[in-house]
């Protein structure tokens, strides 16, 4: 993923300066498109920079305000203001509507042409897509070969400015088709890079597999982000998202089967509400318990059939099971156990 933050990196762009949403500079750019129309919004795709100059706001801050606002419902990567006589200078509301959002915003002195730097952006990504055709196959060096090469995978990982002695973990997005709408990549992309520093990316069949390395201080549940994404389209609540545990880098197959794993069991118990494998250990408990209570429910009915005061008293040693161990276990754990409670109530009818 090439982001705004590599982007602004370029020596030769060092005079155009984020003014506000830079908590959003880890957003990614797949282009750059430059519009002074807010009614051209039928030629703009996801990811995309925009730049503009304002020549037909008329001066107006608030058309400038409109066409911030629709960028960002367009899902932009970011927007450059070439401030001038056009763009004197910056809209307070827009400052304020792009911190709240997270959405950057640059200044473009008058003095900086605007198709040098289209120029210069599209070389960049030109470039950054022939190393990110590298990458690919360090994600598969490290999850499909049995024993991955090492002296290749920290190489690799030092071109990106990783240290193969962090902790890394694999996050799978799972969508019903092969194909993944661009718009939806970008909305993955934007979403989990609130939570992961997002390093490489791989599709393979209906995945789409990111190596991650986990943001200091962000401690946003993954269920809430999946929900984050879901809620943008209607097409896109079929999404599934899971992810493994941290483990040194030439151990990331464990954590990409960790991610499959949750994957198996968030398809098969949907209103558990699982994206972490780090929240399986009290589910695995939950699941021995209803296994138990299973077996038990069948031999007590074979023995007195239907008896109401045998499956209450069922009813009710289950209940202070969940009791003693939600005592013990942080929210996320404590709602998996009232979902999975509600859930196994058929097991005793």
């Amino acid at each position: 993923m090439i982001t705004l933050k590599h982007l602004f990196m370029l020596p030769e762009l060092s005079t155009i300066k984020p003014v506000a949403g830079e908590a959003g500079m880890s957003r990614t750019i797949s282009g750059v498109n430059v519009m002074e129309s807010d009614c051209l919004f039928d030629f703009f795709k996801a990811g995309e920079l925009l730049v503009t100059t304002g020549i037909n706001m008329d001066h107006d801050e608030e058309k400038l305000i409109t066409m911030v606002k629709k960028t960002y419902d367009h899902q932009a990567s970011g927007v450059i203001l070439n401030v001038g006589p056009y763009i004197p200078s910056i809209p307070n509301e827009v400052m304020d509507f792009a911190n709240s959002h997270r959405f950057p915003i640059f200044s473009m002195p008058w003095s900086y042409r605007v198709a040098d730097f289209v120029k210069i952006t599209v070389q960049f990504l030109a470039a950054a897509e022939q190393n990110q055709s590298r990458f690919r196959d360090l994600l598969s060096e490290l999850l499909f070969q049995s024993v991955p090469d090492r002296a290749y995978v920290t190489a690799e990982l030092e071109q990106i400015g990783a240290q193969a002695d962090q902790s890394f973990s694999i996050v799978v997005c799972s969508y019903d088709s092969d194909q993944l709408p661009v718009a939806l990549v970008y909305g993955i992309e934007m979403e989990l890079s609130r939570k992961y520093r997002l390093l490489q990316s791989m599709h393979r069949e209906n995945q789409l597999i990111y190596l991650t390395v986990q943001l200091r201080g962000s401690d946003l549940p993954l269920m809430k982000l999946t929900e984050a994404i879901r809620a943008k389209k209607t097409e896109w609540r079929n999404l599934s998202i899971g992810s493994g545990s941290e483990y040194p880098v030439m151990e990331a197959q464990r954590s990409y089967q960790e991610a499959l794993t949750v994957l198996r069991l968030a398809k098969r118990h949907p209103y558990l509400k699982i994206c972490e494998f780090n929240d399986l250990g009290a589910y695995r408990a939950l699941l021995w318990m209803c296994a138990i209570h299973a077996s038990l429910s069948a031999f007590i009915k074979s023995i007195l059939g239907s008896c109401t005061v045998m499956i209450n008293c069922m009813r009710l040693i289950l209940f202070h099971f969940f009791v003693f161990f939600s005592k013990r276990m942080d929210a996320r754990q404590r709602l998996l156990i009232k979902n999975l409670f509600i859930g196994i109530q058929s097991f005793i009818k």
